[in-house]
């Protein structure tokens, strides 16, 4: 990358063992970055999924879907086939890492269901995204890591890296998304700069707590997430504890009425086992 020597050492760490992949249309391929910073994507990388040939591998994504989200309530939100392909690889992009070659983990072929001898590329991370209406719009769809089910591996940032990095290549200046209050991908999210909620209790979606943001997205911001993504939290008015859905209702009622506004300030924090989210109110 342009500015190796300035990487936090776990992302050059990361980036010297993984190898990136882009799936995206022919139609739409043009339009990325698949430099992102300076790094290369291996021309077999990058997955066209309007080509047969590609089906092997966009299957190891529905797997790693569902890998990463398990059973459980989390388990609802695992994609069918259709929907990758009509709301992700077709109108937009994924982006991710995987394991290639010498490189790859026994442990993650075993998690994957592939054979020990399996050559090609191991996906183990991915962020889907969806082009919104207005240009340089987009939808963060689904951000997916296998760092936490591969302990031994050293995959401690990738979840991070794999957002920066995606948003790069998709040239996203906003960004949207949607997640639910007590998901540990907040403190991902979070890193990306005061995330302005559009929704702080959401019935549209399967799972109510569920929150949607908007950000503002620049190369400063993703620089600064690369070569130093120690928490900060900006100025805030109060924390929200993540299973207080009446604080939820409340906050989106002042939302659609128009009367205040809001914004995740910095990554949750644990006081007696519980997570809180520190949020700056302004009244509209």
């Amino acid at each position: 990358m342009i500015f190796q020597e300035k990487l936090m050492p776990k992302y050059g760490a990361l980036l010297d063992r993984l190898k990136a992949f882009v799936v995206a249309s022919s139609i739409n391929l043009k339009y990325f970055d698949i430099t992102p910073f300076g790094l290369k994507i291996a021309a077999e990388n990058i997955i066209n999924p309007l080509r047969t040939d590609s089906q092997p591998f966009l299957s190891l994504l529905q797997v790693l879907d569902r890998k990463a989200f398990g059973s459980g309530e989390a388990g609802e939100l695992t994609a069918p086939k259709w929907l990758f392909y009509d709301c992700a690889e077709f109108p937009g992009g994924i982006f991710g890492f995987g394991f290639q070659g010498k490189e790859s983990s026994l442990q993650a072929k075993q998690l994957m269901g592939l054979d020990k001898d399996y050559r090609g590329l191991v996906p183990i991370s991915m962020l889907i995204t969806i082009p919104m209406i207005e240009p340089g719009v987009w939808m963060s769809h689904t951000l997916s890591s296998l760092s936490q089910a591969l302990p031994g591996e050293g995959l401690a940032g990738l979840g991070a890296l794999t957002k920066t990095l995606a948003i790069k290549v998709f040239r996203v200046r906003m960004l949207y998304g949607a997640t639910q209050w007590d998901n540990p991908s907040v403190y991902i999210h979070a890193k990306f700069g005061p995330l302005k909620l559009v929704t702080a209790y959401t019935p549209a979606h399967s799972l109510e707590n569920t929150f949607t943001y908007c950000v503002d997205i620049n190369d400063e911001v993703l620089i600064r997430i690369l070569t130093d993504d120690s928490p900060r939290t900006s100025d805030y008015s109060f924390f929200l504890a993540v299973d207080d859905i009446a604080k939820m209702k409340e906050m989106q009622g002042q939302i659609e009425e128009h009367k205040a506004e809001y914004w995740i300030a910095g990554p949750p924090c644990r006081k007696d086992n519980k997570a809180f989210v520190p949020i700056k109110m302004t009244p509209c």
